[in-house]
């Protein structure tokens, strides 16, 4: 499921990655 999943939603792996970076950007303001 896993690779057909990310070669079919390409999309969804990116958000992953952003809302990480996202959360981490956000922790770094808020200290």
């Amino acid at each position: 499921i896993g690779i057909e999943r990310l070669e079919a939603r390409p999309i969804a792996t990116l958000s992953l990655d952003a809302q990480e970076r996202w959360e981490h950007r956000q922790k770094q303001m808020g200290d």
